[in-house]
């Protein structure tokens, strides 16, 4: 690794291009790809490389690619990171001043988040908080928070609570919004131990086609104001202290949730929980589902791609599921094995390619890494690999309003305080500069003593709400974790869902038609 005017630079025989390889997926239905939705898509793509051609001329820093060398079928090539900008805190109110060459891609934060704290229950004594949060768009100006409930205060994470739905047409009216309950965990005896037993309902992640969305061609969905969740559920004996710990032995189970939006009601009309030892898998397919990913599925013709880790009875994978409705059910009839790692997350690219990005582990556990399909999910490349950027928390490809396709992840060195946004050039082989989402710090002041701030799980959703205009929002979490995992979380009055919209300069590149 060699450093080149403020830039870091990967050489041939560098970590950063080690490992790049393409997975042929294992596919069990005959797929076809669909025309594009994004009719002006070429047109930005040509703008941005317009004014990046432009900012070259003046001699103004940007981010560079070099090819290098061809290997196989995938041309590897070197990563030019500008170091120099730094961090680029671009948030409303106290933001300091960002020319457009040192932030090409224009993301910027509002700084107007609406926050959830708490749900409506609790009432018995519990602490509950909320977390994580998902975003779908149910209607031509409505969208759906599923949003994550925690057992918060306890002496151990992921003491889940089950999901609350909250409809709302605009961001500043989202936390007055009703919250319906969609899952609890709920509480038994375990008849073998005796013990007190807990079925913990973890986030529900799914997808959904909106009410009044219509295909490619301008003819009706036949699926609009349905969709689908998906969440795990783990059975754990609970300790003296009420809570539980991974080591302990522990059952899983799948809840599969069919929704139904129909212009006045976000409804379940089915909660399907599996029994043990029951998948979540396609017709004739040796792959089961092990793990949702962390992002919305995605259109694609009349089904939805979803990304997921999946099992073949020898290996666990992530990759891309696909899913149709059969009858009045959404299920999976499809998976495509991509890479190692896990929670993966998927978005659909201005020229109609698949773009996937997953958590790595070991030797990955610091990179951000990209994968393209330009086939419709059959078989995929890398074309990105950047290591020692991000902590090992979750890392999420998101997608702005406007196309531009961004890694969310915590940086290095911050633990889990400062999320940051790494757009990917309009090359997708390499990052724009970072923008600092949010700084828990500089935000909430020093964490309780003993204890650390946390800001993760950073999901996105590019929806239409009640104004007309197509926004992207990110959803995530913050609270207050204790920094030897002795003791678990500190309730604070900072702890809680955060859903704020992520600004960018282009024409927005709707993911429905509605006319």
């Amino acid at each position: 690794m060699a450093v080149e005017s403020g830039r870091l630079v990967a050489g041939i025989g560098s970590p950063l291009l080690s490992g790049l390889s393409g997975w042929t997926a294992g596919t069990f239905v005959g797929l076809r790809s669909r025309p594009s939705p994004h009719m002006a898509a070429s047109q930005v793509r040509e703008a941005r490389e317009a004014k990046r051609r432009a900012e070259r001329n003046r001699g103004e820093p940007v981010t560079q690619v070099r090819p290098i060398r061809q290997v196989g079928p995938l041309a590897l090539w070197a990563v030019s990171i500008s170091l120099a900008a730094g961090a680029i805190a671009l948030r409303a109110g106290g933001s300091e001043a960002v020319s457009e060459a040192t932030n090409p891609s224009g993301l910027r934060m509002t700084g107007q988040p609406a926050v959830l704290s708490q749900p409506d229950d609790g009432s018995d004594g519990r602490v509950l908080r909320y977390g994580l949060g998902f975003i779908l768009q149910v209607a031509p100006r409505k969208a759906v928070l599923l949003c994550n409930v925690r057992t918060a205060g306890v002496g151990h994470w992921d003491f889940e609570d089950g999901t609350d739905a909250i409809v709302f047409d605009s961001l500043a009216s989202l936390a007055g919004q009703r919250r319906q309950a969609v899952a609890r965990s709920t509480q038994d005896t375990n008849p073998d131990t005796g013990k007190p037993r807990a079925a913990v309902h973890y986030p529900i992640v799914g997808g959904f086609v909106p009410r009044g969305a219509r295909r490619a061609d301008g003819t009706p969905h036949p699926h609009a104001g349905t969709g689908f969740g998906l969440s795990e559920v783990w059975s754990f004996d609970l300790n003296d202290q009420g809570f539980f710990t991974w080591d302990q032995p522990h059952t899983q189970q799948w809840a599969v949730y069919q929704f139904v939006y129909d212009g006045r009601r976000f409804r379940v009309t089915d909660c399907g929980l599996l029994p043990t030892g029951v998948p979540v898998e396609a017709p004739g397919s040796p792959w089961a589902v092990v793990a949702p990913g962390m992002s919305a599925a995605l259109p694609d013709g009349d089904d939805l791609l979803f990304a997921v880790v999946a099992n073949d009875g020898s290996r666990s994978v992530s990759g891309v599921s696909r899913w149709r409705r059969v009858g009045q059910a959404w299920r999976p009839v499809a998976f495509y094995g991509i890479s190692d790692g896990s929670e993966p997350s998927l978005v659909r690219d201005t020229d109609d390619s698949l773009l996937y990005s997953v958590r790595g582990e070991g030797e990955h556990g610091t990179s951000v890494r990209v994968w393209r399909s330009r086939d419709n999910a059959e078989t995929w490349q890398q074309v990105l690999s950047v290591p020692g950027l991000r902590s090992s928390a979750p890392v999420v490809l998101n997608q702005a309003a406007d196309g531009t396709p961004y890694i969310a992840a915590d940086r290095l060195g911050t633990g889990r305080a400062q999320l940051c946004l790494w757009p990917l050039a309009p090359e997708r082989t390499s990052l724009d500069p970072v923008v600092v989402a949010r700084d828990a710090v500089a935000d909430f002041g020093p964490p309780p003593e003993g204890t650390t701030w946390f800001a993760d799980h950073p999901t996105a959703s590019t929806v239409r709400l009640a104004d007309g205009r197509w926004r992207n929002l990110l959803v995530c979490r913050v609270m207050a974790f204790s920094t030897t995992g002795v003791g678990g979380e500190t309730v604070t009055p900072h702890t809680g869902c955060y859903v704020e919209e992520v600004g960018s300069p282009g024409s927005p590149l709707p993911p429905w038609r509605f006319r």
